[in-house]
């Protein structure tokens, strides 16, 4: 027989090729990694956003739906494309060092559309262009990780044991993320050193998956790129202009031109900065930027809350902020409780010191770190006054603070004659306004208006009629006194003269409608509808209500009340504007002398004033306010003075110009003129006025080419009047006919434009 063909024993099977496959605990570690860095790049997204957006409610909103908007999106991209961890955060490390770089250029696009569209979807928009990109890679991988790098997942129920296992790690490494940025990373370094701490988060997680990848070394080079060229092109001063810059191009230049270099203070969660503007200092917290530090309107809150208490023993103020108001409280009571939220604040108060009086050094000052809602809630003390200086309801949570639940906590906590105020001010608009009226009506049996400012008002609440009973509190306390004298050029003696109605009800347009509650935040609601800041329609009725005589009852029992001094104040904190003028009316209708009291009082009061003060600023002030009563001797004395303290202090010369002109003393006036575009070249007013006082002088040829000049910086009425009488007085009727046409075009109503037509002819 033929043997059998004898079979080789079977060749063992070839080893598959190497591949760099992660180990088990590869995956999870570049997962936590990836993870820490998601949750640091979402806390400071918000912080980016207040900060260009406002910190609004809505800001939180807006950051959070884009967040889940890249976890579905990244998600779709991984399924999509296919696309592994590594290459995922290859695309997150780019689109952050895009942020890093670009964010000056995004900051100015946000800017130049935030006028064109709906604030909304404008700020949607700037979120997806600046933080699109590294929201979907940090919420795509798990998904990414389950594709591709753990094949244990093929096994029954896989899947499930997997993803699970991940989302365990990833949301222990959020949490640690959250912990890292609050307690290590925001208190210590700038946004742009923590967003590039995100980029090198991004690019370690996919170094630790596969060390020797493509897109280990490209997530590494992205990392190197963006610390070379992110201290270039981040610019972190952005952050600290306020949101309201970004409303237009022109808004964002001016604001940067103002700015200086900001002292900026973080704490777990918040920064707080004192920005050094033009203006003065001011008061930033998280986007929100206050009024400056050195002006008067909050000393005045406490000093006009302290003089409408009925003692001065016991106060609380809710919201410390920069302590401007709880310092001059602070002053004036035998004990005063500050309550601050924010612990950043409360630990830079000392900061604030010249501002503030000194609150942090005062021995009968306590501050408290606290939320307001819960210090009110507890049990404690009742307090004479209570003061709201919260800020407006627009921002953060500080709307629950005008709901009628707390109020009536508030309440609780006054004394049966004490007294409770808060603030107002334009951004809540007529219904918002009428909302808080209605509110507080119900809770207090007594309200009342005063005023700050034009547009910034008090509101004065208590079971017992609102009067003065301490009115002169400040003019008693000779440090305040002297404080309010020259830091503020206000008389002490007139603070509670800030009375504009006793009572508030005529105001409210329907007593039966909605008021604000926890359980109906009727106030958020109307605010948010709210397209256009302003209650015009508040403010007319107002005027219509303004009443001297009410007032002067009102206060006459606690205080001397002199009409004229009542009118001198209002003058000097309002400004010309409608209160003013009707009182103004109403006390000469009521004194036949007016006019010469109010001259008299105003040559004993400006002096004074400007010399507790003793700057340039001051005497030039109380010298304007002077020149626009009619005392144009008077004002050039304090002009003269503002010159010695600063000879080149702007617009001096120019209102000695004035001042000269209105008495006719036209080569004085002609001089002073000249030595203004000395120290203000560019004074565009300067040529106008020049070319004004030689038609005066009657010196036609010498004027026109002023006024034509004035014509072309900034034609009005008055302008192309007096152009057209130089023309008229040269012989060039044409011209002249022409010329007042042109300014009957800008001023139909000017009178002396259709006296000069009708006297030339139709026909020239």
């Amino acid at each position: 027989r033929r043997p059998l063909p004898r079979i080789p024993p079977p060749s063992p099977a070839p080893a598959p090729a190497r591949q760099e496959t992660p180990s088990r605990h590869r995956p999870l570690a570049a997962l936590v990694m990836a993870s820490i860095g998601s949750a640091v790049f979402q806390l400071l997204l918000i912080k980016l956003a207040e900060c260009l957006f406002g910190p609004f409610r809505d800001t939180f909103a807006l950051v959070l739906g884009l967040v889940f908007a890249g976890i579905a999106g990244g998600s779709y991209a991984v399924k999509r494309w296919r696309l592994g961890f590594g290459p995922l955060m290859v695309i997150t490390s780019w689109g952050l060092t895009v942020l890093l770089c670009a964010f000056p250029l995004l900051a100015r696009a946000y800017a130049a559309w935030h006028p064109l569209l709906p604030a909304p979807l404008a700020k949607f928009l700037f979120l997806l262009l600046a933080a699109g990109l590294p929201t979907a890679g940090f919420g795509a991988t798990i998904p990414a990780l389950l594709r591709r790098h753990l094949p244990e997942k093929q096994a029954a129920g896989g899947v499930a044991q997997a993803s699970g296992r991940l989302l365990f790690w990833s949301s222990l490494a959020n949490a640690l993320g959250f912990l890292l940025m609050v307690f290590v990373l925001h208190p210590r370094l700038d946004y742009g050193v923590i967003l590039m701490t995100v980029i090198l988060c991004a690019a370690a997680s996919a170094l630790i998956l596969a060390p020797r990848s493509r897109s280990a070394v490209a997530a590494l080079f992205l990392a190197l790129a963006a610390t070379l060229l992110g201290p270039r092109f981040w610019d972190e001063n952005l952050l600290y202009l306020g949101h309201t810059a970004f409303d237009s191009p022109a808004d964002l230049d001016e604001a940067r031109n103002e700015l200086g270099l900001p002292q900026t203070f973080k704490g777990p969660q918040d920064v707080f900065s004192i920005l050094p503007t033009k203006s003065g200092p001011r008061f930033f917290i998280n986007g929100y930027i206050s009024m400056t530090l050195d002006s008067p309107w909050e000393p005045l809150v406490g000093a006009v809350a302290a003089s409408y208490a009925p003692r001065l023993d016991r106060a609380l103020i809710l919201g410390v902020g920069s302590g401007n108001t709880a310092g001059v409280v602070g002053q004036l009571f035998a004990h005063t409780d500050g309550v601050e939220i924010n612990g950043v604040v409360l630990a830079n108060l000392h900061r604030m010191r010249a501002y503030n009086f000194g609150i942090v050094q005062n021995p009968r000052v306590r501050l408290i770190h606290d939320d307001a809602i819960h210090f009110v809630k507890e049990q404690g003390p009742r307090y004479s006054l209570v003061v709201n200086t919260v800020t407006t309801p627009l921002y953060f949570s500080s709307a629950k603070l005008y709901t009628e639940d707390f109020l009536t906590a508030v309440k609780a906590r006054l004394t049966p004659d004490g007294l409770y105020v808060t603030w107002v001010d334009s951004r809540v608009g007529d219904e918002g306004i009428q909302i808080m009226l209605r509110t507080l009506s119900r809770v207090f049996g007594h309200v009342a208006l005063a005023w700050v400012r034009s547009s910034y008002f008090l509101l004065l609440c208590s079971d017992q009629p609102i009067a003065p009973y301490n009115g002169l509190a400040v003019a008693r306390e000779p440090a305040l006194a002297a404080a309010f004298r020259s830091r503020f050029q206000i008389e002490p003696a007139w603070v509670a003269y800030c009375l504009l109605a006793p009572d508030i009800s005529p105001l409210i347009g329907d007593p039966n409608g909605v008021a604000n509650r926890l359980d109906y935040p009727a106030l958020e609601f109307a605010m948010s509808r709210l397209r256009q800041r302003g209650y015009e329609r508040f403010k007319t009725a107002v005027e219509v209500q303004q009443n001297l005589g009410a007032v002067e009852q009102r206060i006459a029992p606690y205080l001397d009340f002199d009409p004229v001094a009542f009118t001198v104040h209002a003058e000097r904190l309002l400004g010309d504007c409608r209160f003013t003028r009707r009182w103004l009316r109403q006390a000469t209708a009521r004194l036949p002398d007016f006019v010469s009291r109010r001259k008299a009082l105003l040559r004993r009061i400006e002096p004074r004033l400007a010399a507790a003060a003793d700057t340039a600023d001051a005497y030039h002030k109380a010298g304007f306010r002077l020149l626009k009563a009619g005392l144009y001797r008077e004002a050039i004395e304090l002009f003269r003075t503002a010159l010695a303290k600063n000879p080149r202090r702007n617009n001096t010369y120019f209102n000695i110009g004035a001042c000269y002109e209105y008495l006719g003393e036209y080569e004085a006036a002609l001089a002073n003129y000249r030595k203004e575009l000395e120290v203000d070249p560019d004074d565009e007013d300067v040529a106008y006025r020049l070319g004004r006082v030689y038609v005066k002088m009657g010196r036609f040829a010498d004027a026109l080419p002023f006024l034509r000049q004035a014509v072309d910086q900034g034609p009005t009425g008055w302008r192309w009047y007096y152009l057209g009488r130089a023309q008229e007085g040269l012989g060039d009727r044409q011209a002249a006919h022409a010329s007042y046409r042109r300014g009957l075009e800008l001023a139909p109503g000017h009178a002396r434009i259709r006296q000069a037509l009708t006297r030339i002819g139709a026909n020239p």
